[in-house]
Formats: C-alpha cells, sequence, structure tokens
C-alpha cells in the first residue's frame, strides 16, 4: 500500500513525531460534537451517563476550548465516553496513550482503543488502528490486516484512507 506523506496539521489533529513523513500520525475523530452548551451542563450530562457529552467535554479540556486545558481531564472523560459506547472518546484516548499525553505512552492500549473505535463505527479509529499494523506499533505488523482496515475506514467515509486505496 503505497502511502502519500501526510501533512503536518495543527489543531485537532494530534502529531506525532515522524510528522511529513510517510509514516503514521494518528488522528482525532472528526465526527460532529454533542452539543451540550456549557462546561457546566456538559459535566451534568456526562454524570448522567451521555456518552456524547463526555466526548465533547474531554474536546474542550483537551483543547482549551471553554475549560481549562487539561490532558488528565480529557482522558478520563474520553475513557468514560468510550466505556459508555462512544466510539469517538475510545479514538482519542487512543491518540492520548500513542502519544502519552494525559498518562503513559501505550502502543498497545492505544491499538486497543482504536479497535474499539473501529468496531464501533469510526471511520478515524480504523485508519488509526491500520497505520499501528503498516508500522507494527503496539501490533504484530500486518499489511494486509492493514488494507483491510483502509478499505473498512474508506466504507466509513474517511477520505484520507479512500485516497490511499487507488
Amino acid at each position: 500500500m503505497a502511502r502519500t506523506p501526510l501533512p503536518c496539521l495543527v489543531g485537532f489533529i494530534i502529531l506525532l513525531p515522524r510528522c511529513g513523513s510517510a509514516t503514521a500520525t494518528a488522528a482525532h475523530s472528526d465526527l460532529p460534537m454533542a452539543d451540550c452548551g456549557a462546561v457546566d451542563a456538559c459535566a451534568s450530562e456526562c454524570d448522567t451517563g451521555k456518552s456524547g457529552s463526555c466526548y465533547a467535554l474531554g474536546v474542550r479540556y483537551e483543547t482549551g476550548a471553554d475549560a481549562p486545558q487539561s490532558y488528565a481531564d480529557a482522558a478520563l472523560l474520553y475513557d468514560r465516553a468510550c466505556a459508555a459506547g462512544e466510539p469517538r472518546g475510545c479514538n482519542n484516548l487512543g491518540v492520548m496513550r500513542e502519544i502519552g499525553l494525559g498518562g503513559i505512552q501505550d502502543y498497545g492500549a492505544a491499538a486497543e482503543l482504536y479497535r474499539r473505535a473501529c468496531d464501533g463505527g469510526d471511520a478515524q479509529g480504523c485508519s488509526n488502528l491500520a497505520l499501528r499494523y503498516e508500522d507494527g506499533l503496539g501490533v504484530t505488523r500486518d499489511s494486509r490486516e492493514a488494507r483491510k482496515l483502509v478499505q473498512r475506514a474508506c466504507s466509513l467515509g474517511n477520505a484520507t484512507a479512500c485516497a490511499q486505496t487507488d
């Protein structure tokens, strides 16, 4: 599978040290967030088990948008979202585990979180897991599995993955 070097992106994309190379960068889910309103309202909804609100609050803490930036709090919120079945929370926590934000760097845990995200229908989770299989980080290197995951990411709407299937 030929890969085009990925650009160095800022904003909602977490960068890995190899930005600009043909090796992997893990990206956050780009699906729209739940609109739970103010931080306090999101926190209340998260406390009642609304996984989308936990995810949205995690994004706010990670980025410092409308909440104090705290990677540790973001990781806890993504974990709650993931445990409640929100695949974007699984993916974003996987990105944080992969690069060690808000906790210990752990490629194996990142790959497992990407698997949960992908199984839950998150295209970016499938794409991130494909990159791990391509690089052999946290999983045994497997080009065939990487290709399958890229195809799944494409079928779920990831344009970057679709460009790699040509």
